[in-house]
């Protein structure tokens, strides 16, 4: 009973009197109420915008800085690197070069090869052989189109980024193509069957097709079409060319009989004389001896015969520049 009545007149006593603070006991408090906890942002650095937040730089409380990562993860100039990127990349573009290949047409071939990437060719040499086996073995399998494939050859060359990565892509077609041209003879004397005969004189033709667009497209000189022509004619002998060899000389005369009139007009003279000699003196099949006659008829009328000279469909449409 004492003790309770003491208690309620203690705190009647408080709630009567209110605590005073002094002043500079307060203010010293405030420091550790208005500084953020460390290792927290400041209350006006929370305030601040997304923007501007990202231009803080925070302060590093790490003994590793990012420029320090950066030497411990330098490469040494032996350092392996993995080439998997680089042939993925390749097997893409040449998978594009194929799809290309199989969709020019006389009409399509502005639309398709604009949309290619023609420099990419030149991105490694390994790269560049690749495209030039694609562009060979194409021509060698659709002879038709031979003069788009010639074509494209012709603008891959030209978009070249320097002038000897040009000159190094068209030494190597024409490298592809004097192989299988000097290679022809012995191909055929090899050849087992009938077949086999066959796939090898359609694939000797295509070629010979595919060097007189090149010869066409100023790829290869006169000088280069004087060799062919020697050496499938054979220099004055007295022993005949087979038939194969006449196939292939009147194929590629057929092609470029009144280019090479203009500008090697001694070579195709040289030419008429031996098919002349070869058409009186050698024993040839019927065949042969009209592919013969067509090419000295063709050489009579100025390359003007329409079985040497049909309408060509394989003009390229190419849109003209206005001024």
């Amino acid at each position: 009973m004492l003790f309770g009545s003491v208690r309620s007149a203690r705190r009647s006593d408080r709630s009567a009197r209110p605590i005073v603070y002094d002043w500079r006991y307060l203010l010293s408090l405030r420091a550790e109420h208005t500084q953020p906890p460390i290792g927290m942002r400041s209350l006006e650095h929370l305030k601040l915008s997304a923007e501007e937040l990202s231009r803080i730089q925070e302060p590093t409380t790490s003994c590793f800085s990012r420029d320090s990562m950066l030497n411990v993860l330098s490469t040494g100039e032996n350092a392996w690197r993995s080439t998997k990127s680089s042939q993925d990349e390749d097997q893409k573009f040449l998978k594009e070069i194929r799809g290309m290949l199989n969709k020019i047409t006389p009409k399509k071939y502005v639309d398709v090869v604009c949309r290619s990437d023609l420099i990419g060719v030149y991105t490694s040499d390994a790269r560049m052989s690749a495209v030039v086996g694609l562009i060979f073995d194409k021509a060698l399998q659709d002879p038709t189109y031979s003069q788009l494939y010639v074509e494209f050859s012709k603008d891959i060359h030209n978009f070249a980024p320097r002038p000897e990565k040009g000159v190094e892509f068209r030494r190597q077609i024409i490298d592809q193509t004097q192989f299988v041209f000097e290679n022809a003879v012995l191909r055929a004397e090899d050849a087992v069957d009938e077949l086999t005969e066959h796939k090898l004189r359609k694939r000797q033709l295509a070629n010979m097709k595919f060097i007189g667009e090149l010869f066409m497209s100023d790829l290869i000189n006169t000088n280069s079409a004087d060799f062919i022509i020697s050496s499938l004619l054979g220099e004055n002998s007295a022993a005949a060319p087979s038939p194969a060899a006449i196939e292939m000389v009147s194929t590629f005369l057929r092609r470029v009989g009144g280019a090479l009139a203009k500008s090697g007009a001694e070579i195709i003279d040289h030419a008429a004389r031996r098919l002349a000699f070869l058409l009186k003196h050698a024993e040839y099949p019927t065949r042969v001896r009209f592919m013969i006659m067509d090419i000295l008829e063709a050489r009579a009328s100025n390359w003007t015969s329409r079985c040497i000279n049909p309408s060509d469909q394989n003009v390229i449409l190419r849109p003209t520049s206005t001024g």
